[in-house]
């Protein structure tokens, strides 16, 4: 089961979604390239050659409520396979994402452990991460309505 999982997470690393060109450096990475920004000197990669960090979702459970709405909750884990601390990662998403009791006015809603910028839909770590450890994972969850996964992938990496 674990070895499936690794797999799953290794797979998962650039997954669909395009509404979110980075920035990166004076300009912006393309579709299907991720922004990495070490020491402050950023560059675009191809999608296939970030093999540093990886973002996986599980899906821990799915329910109906009286309204007949189906409501499911993912734990999602951003690992850094690398050998410095990743300070943050900006995680894409599209229209797949519906989260359930979303706030726009104050960005609030059912996620936890993260920051989501609804407005360029993207992911980051939280303010008070200190960033991921090498051969570390940073947990966050959400709970979306319905029962099929949200695309993300992985925009741009700040070492």
């Amino acid at each position: 089961m674990k070895s499936i999982l690794i797999l799953l997470a290794c797979l998962i690393v650039c997954v669909f979604g395009t509404n979110y060109n980075a920035p990166c450096g004076s300009g912006t990475c393309g579709d299907h390239q991720t922004c990495l920004n070490y020491q402050d000197h950023p560059y675009c990669v191809i999608n296939d050659d970030c093999k540093m960090v990886a973002v996986a979702q599980y899906k821990n459970g799915t329910w109906c409520e009286g309204d007949g709405k189906e409501f499911s909750k993912y734990d999602v884990y951003i690992y850094n396979y690398g050998n410095q601390v990743v300070k943050n990662v900006y995680i894409d998403t599209d229209c797949t994402l519906k989260f359930r009791n979303f706030n726009a006015a104050d960005c609030s809603g059912s996620f936890w452990n993260v920051n989501f910028d609804s407005h360029h839909g993207v992911f980051t770590l939280p303010a008070y991460s200190t960033g991921i450890a090498p051969k570390d994972a940073h947990y966050f969850g959400y709970i979306i309505e319905g029962r099929q996964s949200p695309n993300l992938k992985i925009r741009r990496v700040d070492f």
